[in-house]
């Protein structure tokens, strides 16, 4: 699992979840017109567990801009709400991620909402790394 292949399924969840909102993985050369997600990576961890088997952590910031300038806040709140729900698992590539970690605030009248999705890659075994052979002599000391 690649990292664009988790933030294309927190994408594809908001999509499906909030069908009439735009969501965005670039900064808009026009800046955030609300309602709209904005989907930001903002950190991840590489640790090897065995042999070739890697633990890997992404956080991402989910960012809320909602519309309008009046009661925002009781609107980001229940987006949040939804957010829980609907982060607890995404689908990539066929494989289902588990969100976890989740917590929300709101700054500057945006919704951050963090979530992580942890996970194992597997690097493909290397030809290189083949075992060679074993020449033996047998015989009696006399």
């Amino acid at each position: 699992m690649t990292l664009n292949e988790v933030q294309d399924g927190v994408v594809a969840e908001l999509e499906s979840r909030f069908p009439d909102v735009e969501v965005f993985t670039e900064t808009p050369e026009g800046g955030f017109v609300g309602p709209c997600f904005f989907v930001k990576l903002l950190n991840t961890a590489h640790t090897q567990e065995l042999n070739r088997r890697y633990r890997r952590v992404h956080t991402f910031d989910i960012q809320y801009f909602a519309a309008g300038a009046g009661s925002r806040n009781g609107i980001m709140q229940e987006t949040a709400e939804q957010l829980y729900e609907s982060m607890e698992t995404i689908v990539t590539e066929g494989n289902i991620c588990r969100g976890t970690g989740m917590r929300h605030e709101i700054a500057d009248g945006v919704l951050h909402f963090y979530v992580e999705f942890k996970f194992l890659v597997y690097r493909p075994a290397s030809d290189d790394q083949v075992m060679g052979t074993l020449e033996r002599k047998e015989g009696l000391k006399s």
